[in-house]
């Protein structure tokens, strides 16, 4: 089957050529257009930007970090299947980022404090009109939205390293998340919900019980990756 042609992208001046090159791959990865065992061409990707293999080449290495590619001697760079075996651990890393995140929150003054909730205010009402209009493109949409939510809640900890660390870690998790939405294995309704009910206690301040909720929030993809596996096993390594 001839390969799909890459989704176009215009890229920025006001960032890193490699930098961009990264992320469009690693969206393109996590959304499953490119796929496991999918051949990742350094010519190909530099002809669809018209750039130079050097900030390709530099994009794959970070891909290869986030164990998103993996790298064979004369045969060349692919996708990687899914990794299930550190899914507890990535979401251990995030609970306790997190959740430590949302304790720093009462040691912030009011403005900062309210600055932040201001934000995730924004973002849960983008979250609530996306539920009005549910299509396929809101799969995308969303999984951006809860980047968006949870990055915030990272800003409690007045640190940009929190979020930071979590996104480098999370990619096989992002992978799984997108198959859990795209599928309706995961409701985007329901997972609303679940950020407004955390919302409203970290507004009110109440961060015991945003922290017991948060944990259940960010765990839950250890009971719905299985689902996941079972429709498609051979995407996934055998661990």
């Amino acid at each position: 089957m001839p390969r799909r042609k890459l989704p176009s992208c215009k890229l920025s001046k006001d960032h890193p050529i490699s930098e961009q090159i990264f992320y469009f791959l690693r969206q393109i990865i996590v959304e499953n257009f490119l796929v496991p065992t999918d051949k990742i061409s350094e010519n190909e990707i530099a002809e669809h930007f018209d750039v130079s293999r050097m900030p390709v080449r530099a994009a794959i290495n970070e891909l290869i970090n986030c164990g998103l590619v993996e790298v064979f001697p004369q045969k060349g760079s692919f996708v990687t299947k899914i990794s299930a075996k550190n899914l507890k651990d990535i979401c251990f890393m995030r609970c306790a980022i997190e959740c430590q995140a949302l304790r720093e929150s009462l040691n912030l003054n009011d403005k900062d404090f309210n600055k932040i909730i201001n934000k995730l205010e924004r973002i849960m009402q983008k979250q609530r009109n996306l539920t009005d209009s549910i299509s396929n493109k809101s799969h995308g949409k969303f999984l951006s939205l809860d980047d968006n939510f949870h990055s915030t809640i990272c800003q409690f900890s007045s640190t940009q390293l929190a979020w930071d660390t979590i996104q480098k870690v999370k990619s096989n998790m992002d992978r799984i998340r997108y198959f859990t939405i795209h599928e309706n294995i995961s409701s985007i309704n329901t997972l609303v919900n679940e950020h407004d009910e955390l919302f409203a206690c970290i507004k009110n301040k109440d961060i015991q019980k945003a922290i017991d909720l948060l944990s259940t929030h960010l765990y839950e993809i250890t009971k719905t990756y299985h689902i996941v596996r079972k429709n498609h096993n051979d995407w996934f390594l055998e661990e």
